[in-house]
């Protein structure tokens, strides 16, 4: 067989098992997807019945209203005034905001001479696709930090 021809039936040979594990006959129905064990509640509501996503809620005035605690928008230039906490990670800070809200996870180069207990006013961004070992905070990567009394 010329080296076109074993090309050739190479290629077959794939399309074959390609169009064979593409297929949904498993033996299930041909829905491919498996049923539920007997006795229980599909998870897959029902035709017409509406998301489970919260939206807005309608008020009795007729208006929409919705959550306005917005944490600040990834990417932009933000300050951030509160304490330093410790992570539960070696080696994590955290900054608790004034007036509460969601801790930042403190990042960068003048993130690292700062001490728990430390009351400071950082600036920059959050980093909201960052993904850290430390587990807690949102990832706020730091371009200045001010200490305060």
């Amino acid at each position: 067989m010329s080296h076109h021809g074993r090309t050739l039936a190479a290629a077959a040979a794939l399309l074959l098992l390609l169009t064979a594990c593409g297929g949904d006959d498993g033996g299930s129905g041909g829905s491919g997807a498996p049923a539920a064990p007997e006795g229980t509640a599909a998870a897959t509501p029902a035709p017409g019945t509406p998301p489970a996503t919260p939206g807005p809620t309608a008020t009795p005035g007729g208006s929409e209203t919705e959550d306005l605690t917005v944490p600040p928008a990834a990417g932009r230039g933000t300050t951030v005034t509160g304490t330093v906490e410790a992570g539960v990670e070696p080696g994590c800070l955290l900054l608790a905001p004034e007036g509460g809200g969601e801790a930042y996870l403190l990042l960068g180069g003048p993130a690292r001479d700062v001490s728990p207990g430390a009351r400071v006013r950082a600036v920059g961004t959050v980093e909201t696709d960052l993904l850290s070992t430390c587990q807690q905070g949102t990832p706020f990567q730091v371009t200045e930090l001010e200490l305060l009394p």
